[in-house]
């Protein structure tokens, strides 16, 4: 399964985000309630490449005991950006129920005009 994520929810052109920690505490601040619409905006693109019926907030891959590897190219569109490792960790657990068996691998380059993540999923 390959599909691809533009920009982010804010901004088409803009940088994908990264994973953000929530605890109960930060669950409503500024930085939570955008992660949690970035997550939402992932998963969307993920239910429009496959037509998959998506229900707001609800992750679409059920995932059980077996290895799933998800592999991320990344361009972002400058270099305020998050860390790589953190934009891959925040797809899968966009994505998965249970991100526990994921496994997979990133790479990243720059493109200011299509700033984009493509996903692998297998």
């Amino acid at each position: 399964m390959k599909f691809t994520i533009y920009g982010n929810q804010e901004n088409p052109k803009g940088n994908p985000l990264g994973y953000h920690r929530t605890t109960q505490g930060s669950y409503w601040n500024e930085s939570s309630k955008r992660y949690y619409n970035w997550k939402i905006y992932v998963a969307e693109a993920y239910c429009e490449a496959t037509s998959v019926q998506c229900h707001m907030g609800e992750k679409p891959i059920k995932s059980g005991k077996e290895k799933i590897y998800l592999h991320t190219k990344i361009f972002f569109a400058n270099d305020s950006r998050s860390d790589p490792d953190n934009v891959q960790k925040g797809i899968a657990d966009s994505l998965f129920k249970n991100d526990k068996y994921v496994v997979g691998s990133y790479v990243f380059g720059f493109d200011k005009e299509n700033p984009r993540v493509e996903v692998e999923i297998y």
